[in-house]
């Protein structure tokens, strides 16, 4: 009895934490134009909006640019 409560509650917990994991959207993310000039250098500034991730603002810099040198 003990044994099949553990797997009902375990069942039900897995259920949720699938269920939640499927109401994600993820925001997209546009690159910013805007430039800014600090000690002499430039980088483009962007305003992050919610659910944002940095690897999602990296990817999207990222594919404005060429590849990284080795």
């Amino acid at each position: 009895m003990r044994l099949r409560f553990l797997h009902i509650a375990l069942a039900l917990c897995l259920a949720a934490v699938s269920a939640a994991a499927q109401d994600y959207i993820q925001t997209p993310v546009t690159v910013s134009t805007q430039k800014v000039r600090l000690g002499g250098k430039v980088y483009l500034s962007h305003v992050v909006q919610e659910k944002q991730t940095l690897y999602s603002i990296a990817r999207a810099g990222r594919s404005r640019r060429s590849p990284p040198r080795r």
